[in-house]
């Protein structure tokens, strides 16, 4: 068990775009979406979309913050 975890947190770089790249991804879909109907700039789904690409962008900030701490406490020991 000790190994696995081992494992998964060597591959926590790698994995911790994975989500906000996700939320990206929907949130220019949303976007896409609303700008292709022409509802113009306020409609919901231009919002949304939007809202997923800031949530995103936190998201991908959080995760590297905490990767960082995670390093610190393992540098010093």
């Amino acid at each position: 068990m000790f190994k696995r975890n081992e494992r998964i947190l060597a591959a926590a770089p790698r994995n911790i775009v994975l989500a906000p790249i996700f939320y990206a991804f929907l949130g220019l879909v949303f976007i896409a979406w609303a700008l292709s109907v022409h509802n113009g700039f306020m409609d919901f789904t231009f919002v949304f979309g939007c809202g997923f690409l800031i949530f995103a962008a936190l998201t991908y900030r959080q995760a590297r913050k905490s990767l960082v701490e995670r390093d610190a406490e393992r540098a010093q020991g």
